[in-house]
């Protein structure tokens, strides 16, 4: 793997449904802000696909948070915290992309992006999912 999730592939599969689904979205958001910005689409264009892409990923680890309470997931609160230190830098990238126009840092931005959802999911999500299906979850 690549560290890049251009399109869903095997090393991203975890095997619990409902992570899967939600990464293949996440994936699927990340590559069309990344294409967009990579092909020279303008600010207003690139702008919507970086909310969306925003917004689910804050859907997507709410649910996840709230799942790992409800099973008492042991690594619930580091693994929190990796999540709201990708929010904080998602807006604040944002912010300084869309607020001041900095269109550059939009590509500056895209492996760091690209790079964070692939760790993420092959390291932390990984070891979640495994637990649960230790739980038979």
């Amino acid at each position: 793997m690549t560290n890049e999730p251009t399109e869903w592939s095997d090393d991203l599969h975890l095997g619990v449904e409902s992570l899967d689904d939600d990464h293949k979205k996440l994936v699927e958001l990340i590559c069309a802000w990344c294409d967009a910005v990579t092909s020279g689409r303008d600010l207003v264009a690139t702008d919507g696909l970086f909310k969306d892409l925003l917004d689910f990923a804050r859907e997507h680890f709410k649910a996840e948070e709230a799942e790992m309470e409800v099973h008492a997931y042991e690594d619930s609160d580091f693994h929190r915290r990796e999540h709201e230190a990708l929010i904080a830098r998602l807006d604040d990238t944002f912010r300084a992309i869309y607020a001041n126009a900095q269109y550059d840092l939009a590509a500056e931005s895209i492996d760091f992006v690209r790079d964070w959802a692939a760790s993420h999911i092959v390291t932390l999500d990984r070891q979640y999912a495994e637990f649960l299906k230790r739980q038979r979850v």
